[in-house]
């Protein structure tokens, strides 16, 4: 990638950061790594029967993947 296209993208994701329409990087891990911890494989694949389906299709259940997906803000 050329350098000046990199730069462009550097001075666009500041201005992003400064007028607060780009989270910050360590707000974004936090939110990944909560995810991670709520909906991992290996979490998913200890539920099983209506807590499995209702973890990831209930949309109406605000702890659940769809939700998470759909709505979660933060």
């Amino acid at each position: 990638m050329d350098d000046h296209v990199i730069e462009e993208i550097k001075k666009i994701c500041d201005k992003l950061l400064t007028d607060k329409k780009l989270l910050p990087l360590e707000q974004l891990n936090q939110g990944y790594n909560i995810f991670k911890e709520k909906f991992s494989s290996e979490r998913l694949k200890s539920l099983d029967g209506e807590l499995l389906i209702d973890t990831i299709f209930n949309i109406g259940n605000k702890d659940g993947l769809s939700y998470w997906l759909e709505f979660k803000k933060r």
